[in-house]
């Protein structure tokens, strides 16, 4: 080794040297704000690549599809396409078909259809429906619950696709049960969705849907009222809220306001609760009526149907109100 060499490499060295002591000079005085970290008087350790372990995900893709089928079926509905009216056979007025909303059809002639209202035969003008099939289920419900954020439906029967987003607090109906997913169906429709996106609800639940202006009391797992109600005025203050709650208050024969007498009331959320609606004809329930002559913000509901929800509700049942 040369004398030139020799110098160059003990140059290099002590660079070396000096950069190093500079560094562990840096590091030992580095005040660390614990605002800022919050592993306060932990050593600082430099590394080339630091190593993530990936959440698991249920994702209802992964399941297996063979019989996926079984539980669902194709069944005959009838949809508005514009708002018309539902008759009994003696041409009483039931209510309002409201423009978007669906109901079972059990028979269609050139002119009149008929659909299942609430458990009534309802007649409505053909020219304002479009006739279609849906999925529907074919089982018992096993469970019930709610998706407190939005998520994704997958199809029931090709769970590579995605039927449907389903928006926050969307109530699910659950009729089977995978390692990592439900078999669910919505007001609207049928399909999958992750463990992970649904909160389970047992025992007495009342699930009040706004958009489609229907209540329906579970007791377990069983659908023990269906109806049609009226909710607060749409787009309005006095428009219901949306969440879940809990009974808090009930009581029978008195007035929620002046000259509004009801013969129950069942309080879920402050002065909102669902009770009887003396002053309403049966036939505006339901519908688009919420729209233009909608509540102060309960849930006005047909008089039969308010007191068995109120003989069955107890304090701290929950109710859900969904849009």
């Amino acid at each position: 080794m040369n004398i030139k060499t020799s110098k160059r490499m003990t140059s290099l060295l002590l660079a070396g040297a000096i950069f190093t002591i500079s560094s562990c000079s840096v590091s030992d005085s580095y005040a660390i704000d614990e605002n800022d970290n919050p592993f306060l008087g932990m050593p600082i350790q430099y590394v080339e690549e630091e190593t993530k372990e990936e959440p698991v995900i249920n994702n209802p893709v992964e399941v297996d599809t063979n019989g996926l089928e079984y539980n669902t079926r194709f069944v005959d509905y009838a949809y508005a396409v514009n708002s018309t009216t539902i008759y009994s056979n003696d041409n009483v007025k039931l209510g309002t078909f409201a423009k978007g909303r669906y109901f079972r059809l059990l028979s269609a002639t050139d002119d009149y259809c008929a659909i299942d209202y609430y458990g009534s035969v309802g007649y409505v003008s053909r020219k304002d429906l479009y006739l279609t099939v849906r999925r529907d289920m074919d089982a018992e419900i096993i469970l019930k619950g709610y998706l407190p954020n939005a998520g994704k439906l997958y199809k029931d029967y090709d769970l590579s696709e995605v039927t449907a987003d389903l928006e926050k607090l969307e109530f699910v109906e659950i009729y089977k049960e995978l390692d990592n997913c439900y078999l669910v169906a919505t007001i609207d429709y049928v399909g999958y969705v992750s463990k992970d996106d649904v909160v389970l609800l047992d025992g007495t639940l009342v699930v009040i849907d706004r958009s489609n202006q229907e209540m329906r009391l579970y007791e377990d797992n069983n659908v023990t009222v269906k109806t049609p109600v009226v909710t607060g005025t749409k787009d309005t203050s006095r428009e219901s809220d949306l969440g879940l709650f809990q009974i808090h208050t009930m009581a029978k024969n008195l007035y929620i306001i002046p000259n509004y007498w009801v013969d129950c009331v069942a309080y879920y959320n402050g002065g909102e609760g669902i009770h009887t609606a003396e002053w309403r004809e049966d036939f505006e329930f339901g519908g688009d009526t919420f729209e233009w002559n909608g509540s102060h913000g309960c849930i006005n509901t047909p008089h039969d149907a308010a007191m068995q929800i109120y003989d069955t509700l107890e304090k701290g049942d929950k109710v859900l109100v969904k849009e």
